[in-house]
């Protein structure tokens, strides 16, 4: 069973690989970040999500309009909101024997979100191994 959790982002929180968000001052940065990371981690509760030893993430991505977009660019956000899961417990480490991706995409526009601000849809899904832990090719969706 996969878990769906939408995530609405100020654009105050907003960090990216390139553009003014991608050049923040550190202490900026490490502002938002742990505002993300707080963020992610009481959704994941409210959601109640259970723990989880391995899972893939899937993170959609979503503005006000359709534009082009690089889905890459918003690693540094989805990062932080990947470890606010493990700060909420749902993973016990966001390394590759627990995770799979962060694998991102661009989503559907959201014309009613405020101007600025972003939604990123993170799809949770359980893994598990079905031989050696060390064979990564062996993973499966629970």
């Amino acid at each position: 069973m996969a878990y769906k959790l939408s995530i609405l982002v100020p654009k105050g929180e907003w960090i990216t690989s390139n553009g003014p968000a991608g050049r923040l001052h550190w202490a900026e940065k490490a502002r938002r970040t742990r505002r993300l990371r707080e963020r992610a981690g009481w959704e994941a509760r409210r959601a109640r999500i259970p723990a989880m030893p391995r899972a893939r993430i899937d993170a959609y991505i979503h503005g006000r309009f359709r534009r082009r977009v690089d889905p890459a660019n918003t690693y540094p956000t989805v990062k932080a909101l990947v470890d606010g899961l493990v700060d909420a417990r749902v993973l016990p480490d966001d390394d590759s024997r627990h995770l799979d991706g962060p694998h991102m995409y661009t989503g559907a526009p959201d014309r009613d979100m405020r101007e600025g601000w972003h939604r990123v849809t993170l799809i949770i899904t359980p893994m598990v191994y079905l031989a050696d832990e060390d064979d990564a090719d062996e993973q499966v969706a629970a």
